[in-house]
């Protein structure tokens, strides 16, 4: 499998708080498939769907991230009151966890290339 798009399993996506909502709906959309009749099948079909929300839905962190942040310029660049101090509050929290999803990608990815190529200090 050396697709350079290949599929793989995202680990930020088990921080999604509707992620488990989302693999039991796939699931019962698969299981209820007359042309899936492999477990294989059905793995690869809800894969592919994950893959479809993530680009649909969570849009990918850092596009959320950067929206999150001109957002929190905006409100800082406006009136203060406890509306504007509320939502800072909200973006604030929300790049917090954009950016934890961010490394958890990273962290990931750096791991799957640490694989793939190996260790250069082994040799």
């Amino acid at each position: 499998m050396n697709d350079v798009h290949a599929r793989r399993f995202e680990a930020r996506w088990l921080r999604e708080k509707s992620f488990n909502g989302t693999v039991l709906e796939a699931w019962s959309r698969v299981e209820a498939d007359p042309g899936l009749t492999s477990i294989y099948g059905k793995l690869n079909k809800m894969h592919a769907e994950f893959h479809d929300r993530d680009q649909r839905v969570m849009k990918k962190p850092k596009k959320r991230l950067r929206k999150a942040q001109r957002d929190l310029e905006n409100v800082m660049a406006g009136p203060m009151n406890d509306e504007a101090d509320a939502k800072k509050k909200e973006l604030a929290e929300l790049i917090e966890y954009l950016l934890e999803l961010e490394e958890i990608q990273a962290m990931q990815y750096s791991r799957a290339t640490w694989l793939m190529s190996g260790d250069r200090n082994t040799g």
